[in-house]
């Protein structure tokens, strides 16, 4: 039977980027184990989320670097982290790539990574079709982010030098969702100005 109610979101979703945005609020000043640190503060909360699942989330923030231990306060990686609207190991993978040379790749990938697959569920009809289309895109790389990279970079090329009909024709031809290519788009700009606030150049 279903439930009643919708299960609050603090149960139902990582809590690391609440940990790091609770943090440059200044809502939880304290370390783990003071009355004012991010446990107690989140314990606080209507449907508080269990203490197994906060401490998990505060030891992959310090693991990552993005937390002191005994303080959890923020490091200059989690500053970044938390202006990012990332999962804060996606976040970090992009501030990494500045230092690889290869920014502008990975933070379409993280993008991409970060919202649903653009691919449409063909009828059962078409699977065969959808597969060969898929893996013509990922150029028989057998990697799934690759495969929506290219999808990303053919729809670029598309929107710019053939125009919106070719664009569409295109996409129903590659079992592809342009509506979802258009959300990953504007997320990656959204991503350019986080990263453009935080001294980033534009990927």
């Amino acid at each position: 039977s279903m439930r009643p109610f919708v299960e609050s979101e603090l149960l139902r979703t990582p809590l690391e980027e609440m940990c790091l945005m609770t943090k440059k609020l200044g809502l939880a000043p304290g370390g783990p184990e003071d009355d004012d640190g991010i446990p107690a503060f989140l314990s606080k909360a209507i449907t508080p989320p269990h203490e197994k699942s906060i401490s998990n989330a505060l030891s992959l923030l310090v693991d990552l670097g993005a937390m002191l231990p005994e303080t959890n306060d923020l490091t200059t990686l989690g500053e970044c982290l938390s202006v990012l609207s990332l999962e804060p190991r996606v976040g970090k993978m992009v501030i990494w790539s500045y230092l690889l040379g290869c920014s502008r790749v990975t933070s379409q990938m993280a993008v991409a990574m970060s919202y649903k697959s653009p691919f449409v569920l063909p009828p059962p009809i078409m699977r065969r079709e959808a597969e060969k289309a898929q893996l013509a895109l990922s150029n028989y790389s057998e990697s799934d982010q690759v495969t929506v990279l290219n999808a990303i970079s053919k729809r670029d090329q598309l929107r710019k030098k053939s125009g919106e009909g070719a664009y569409r024709d295109w996409c129903r031809r590659s079992f592809l969702g342009p509506s979802t290519l258009q959300m990953i788009a504007d997320l990656r700009k959204n991503l350019s100005r986080e990263l453009s606030v935080l001294g980033y150049a534009d990927p």
